[in-house]
């Protein structure tokens, strides 16, 4: 009996193991992917502090990643991988997003390094070309580092990026009927461990919880994507708020940022805006809390036209950060214009040539802060 037994239980075992050899994927398999930009910046920067020591030309080559993937589907129909994404450069986030996901007809769960969904799924303008090097919105390549750094607004951010890359759980749903939802979870604003800094992550144990730093930040997201035919229709609402860590400074407080956006493609032609009002907003970074009683108000615009290899197109952008009820922030109201226009030409597959002409102007309560800059681009993208 006990050698009946532990025949059929090893035919059993047999069967089984079989059956889930038949079934199973071939597992993860890696692969790999990049880009590479190179940029001359040609150009002027007008500071009204006095400040003028810069040159007229510099060349960009900073921003180019690496990035190793893998994903797999078992024979039910579950999808699984992971993503990590190693800087060209040498900089302080040498590991750009890190993430592992798994998908299925529940929806999607993403654990690791990567944007939270008040960003993720957010409506983005359309950038002025084809390879999205050339736009206003989360600007590589502009002279945003010669201005005075003491201006409340010195850059475009996308909507609701304030808690970037930091470790986070985030759950997206299935689309149905064109809709999505999601949710997005992070205990603490930081990333990369062994540096320094504060309100970075640890290895083997806890943030510190009294570093003048921000920490549970939630977000939410709601976006809409659908095609009629030629006609494309795309619309999404998303939500950001943090909370302020034990100690924080009487100038800090909890964030909180609302955004939405929507646009249209039509065969070649795209067009879209978005909006995105923050309280006690503070620039985008790694754990920076919220600044108390400075409120920012954004709207960007956007179109593309691509034409065979051609692209063509134009950004456009204005923004308000009222910190009058701020004494540290100089009780002033900043503000900033940008214009960016450019086209682009695909040469051969994953290479594209472009140019474009940008300008910004600063303007603020405070003279010194004020600055204007008009600067030429013209580079390539590389992508495979």
């Amino acid at each position: 009996m006990t050698s009946k037994i532990l025949l059929g239980t090893t035919a059993l075992a047999a069967i089984l193991l079989s059956t889930g050899a038949q079934a199973a994927d071939e597992g993860l398999k890696l692969k790999l992917g990049g880009f590479f930009q190179g940029f001359a910046m040609i150009g002027n920067v007008d500071r009204n502090d006095g400040v003028d020591n810069f040159r007229n030309v510099s060349f960009e080559s900073w921003n180019s990643e690496i990035w190793f993937t893998a994903e797999a589907e078992t024979a039910n129909g579950l999808k699984y991988g992971f993503r990590i994404e190693l800087e060209g450069a040498s900089v302080a986030d040498q590991i750009d997003e890190s993430y592992l996901w798994v998908s299925g007809s529940f929806g999607r769960v993403m654990f690791g390094n990567d944007d939270g969904v008040g960003n993720s799924m957010a409506y983005q303008i359309p950038t002025v070309t084809r390879s999205k090097s050339l736009r206003i919105e989360d600007q590589d390549y502009a002279p945003t580092a010669n201005i005075n750094g003491s201006h409340l607004l010195t850059a475009f951010n996308s909507p609701n990026h304030y808690a970037l890359d930091a470790s986070k759980l985030a759950y997206t749903t299935p689309r149905l009927a064109g809709f999505q939802f999601g949710v997005s979870y992070a205990p603490d604003l930081s990333e990369d461990p062994g540096t320094a800094a504060p309100g970075t992550a640890v290895a083997g144990g806890f943030e510190t919880d009294n570093d003048n730093q921000a920490g549970d930040a939630l977000e939410f997201g709601l976006n809409y994507n659908n095609k009629f035919g030629d006609l494309g229709l795309i619309a999404s609402v998303t939500y950001y708020h943090d909370q302020l860590e034990d100690g924080a400074a009487a100038t800090s407080a909890d964030r909180q940022s609302v955004a939405a956006g929507a646009g249209i493609t039509y065969k070649g032609f795209s067009f879209g805006a978005n909006y995105m009002w923050t309280d006690n907003y503070r620039s985008a970074g790694y754990g920076n809390a919220g600044r108390k009683n400075v409120d920012l108000n954004q709207f960007l615009v956007g179109a593309q036209y691509v034409t065979g290899p051609w692209s063509f197109g134009a950004n456009a952008g204005w923004g308000v950060a009222d910190g009058k009820s701020n004494a540290a922030a100089g009780n002033s109201e900043d503000k900033l214009f940008a214009g960016l226009v450019g086209v682009g030409y695909n040469l051969a597959p994953g290479i594209e040539l472009e140019a474009g002409v940008q300008y910004y102007d600063w303007s603020s309560d405070i003279n010194a802060r004020e600055a204007d800059a008009t600067v030429g681009l013209v580079g390539t993208t590389l992508s495979f």
